[in-house]
């Protein structure tokens, strides 16, 4: 069964000849040309071994990564996506693990790193001109990953929706690049828990460093986050709702 003709039409005849920058973006959330450049830097790892004996054609390089980011993209079952793409269940889950693998190795230390000085200083210009508020270089926040429990300690897992995640804490830039990613605490954990736990809080000696005179006042560099995170020189978190009054409602605002 598993040697049974299944379509490889869409792929090779509406994708690969008709697909528009458009029709790329819609279906796996990149341009073509971005698609192109991963493919080059994936290569290596997610090639098919050229001088292992198959029984018919492998599955080219293009192709495996395509499997993989539509996955992705779409969040469709390894059924639908193997359809799609002509392949079975199981050859989905393996390109899908070899590029996140990828992605985590290759691109996550060069695309995803804090800004150096200069850079945190453009940054900030552009965030006060939309939002009036000086020396922001980046957002902290955290999300919830759904995630299969482990047996042991599954209720460490559980959100507070009851439903077991991992948790994803992120810092973006005002073109909401990740700048820094800390992730796979279990999803019971309180986030200002979280945040105490990873590498920014434990080494902000890695944070841009410079400041500006206010009014008599040198104010630093530094990221806004949401109620939960602690007040800190280099982290300005907003008021808590059941603690705002007149005074504050203009700055919780532009927070």
């Amino acid at each position: 069964l598993w040697l049974a003709w299944q379509s490889q039409q869409w792929w090779e005849c509406v994708v690969q000849e008709r697909f528009a920058d458009a029709d790329w973006l819609r279906e796996f959330r990149m341009r073509r040309a971005t698609f192109e450049r991963l493919c080059s830097l994936f290569a290596a790892d997610v090639a098919p071994a050229a001088a292992a004996a198959f029984v018919r054609k492998p599955v080219d390089t293009r192709k495996r990564v395509a499997i993989a980011l539509f996955k992705l993209a779409t969040g469709a079952e390894y059924r639908v996506v193997g359809e799609l793409f002509g392949v079975s269940k199981t050859t989905v889950h393996r390109y899908l693990y070899r590029v996140c693998r990828c992605v985590c190795h290759l691109l996550l230390r060069h695309s995803v790193h804090l800004p150096a000085l200069e850079e945190a200083r453009a940054i900030s210009e552009r965030f006060c001109k939309q939002h009036v508020l000086p020396q922001v270089f980046g957002c902290i926040g955290s999300t919830h990953i759904p995630v299969l429990a482990p047996r042991l300690g599954s209720r460490d897992y559980a959100n507070r929706n009851q439903w077991p995640s991992i948790i994803l804490q992120t810092i973006v830039d005002d073109t909401l690049r990740f700048r820094n990613i800390y992730v796979g605490v279990p999803g019971n954990t309180h986030h200002a828990t979280a945040f105490h736990m990873s590498d920014l809080y434990k080494n902000p000696d890695r944070l841009p460093k410079a400041t500006i005179d206010m009014k008599g006042v040198d104010v630093p560099l530094m990221i806004v986050g949401e109620p939960a995170f602690p007040l800190l020189p280099w982290l300005m978190k907003i008021y808590a709702e059941n603690k705002i009054n007149v005074n504050l409602h203009s700055f919780t605002l532009k927070m």
